[in-house]
């Protein structure tokens, strides 16, 4: 139950369950069996309306004359889809690295489509190793990788 609680915690962190109620468990003991009931945790105040996440924020303030990088709606119904999200940020490290350092690595599309399905954790040392996302389909895959690619500076 606590490793449940704190992955649910890390996602309310990051703004993927914010409207999510969570049952905590408490023992009591007034007499000498334990009994377990269960209540909501507190909430929080509701979050304002959020705009879609289609432009991301410079990673730091050195960068802050760099432009936002634009996902387009398309990809990023798809990053959304498939939650690549969960863990990737277009020019913010979170979980996994930036879309924009994984461009800078020069990988082709194929490549790219193929560490998707077969991730090599070899290949980004101080990050936990990525599950395997095979239920992204080719085309999919590939439209994300181009999308990527395209984040490279010229």
């Amino acid at each position: 139950m606590r490793k449940l609680r704190s992955v649910f915690m890390g996602l309310v962190a990051m703004g993927l369950c914010s409207g999510l109620a969570f049952a905590q468990t408490s023992q009591s003991s007034t007499t000498n069996k334990s009994t377990t009931t269960t209540k909501p945790a507190a909430t929080t105040k509701p979050a304002a309306t959020k705009k879609p996440a289609t432009t991301a924020k410079p990673a730091s303030s050195a960068s802050a004359a760099a432009k936002p990088v634009t996902v387009p709606d398309d990809v990023n119904a798809l990053l959304t889809k498939y939650t690549c999200l969960a863990c990737h940020r277009p020019d913010t490290r979170l979980v996994g690295p930036a879309y924009v350092d994984v461009a800078k690595r020069k990988y082709t599309n194929q490549k790219i489509v193929d560490l998707i399905y077969e991730p090599k954790p070899e290949n980004w040392p101080g990050y936990p190793p990525m599950a395997p996302m095979k239920q992204v389909p080719k085309e999919d895959a590939l439209k994300i990788a181009a999308w990527i690619n395209s984040l490279a500076k010229k």
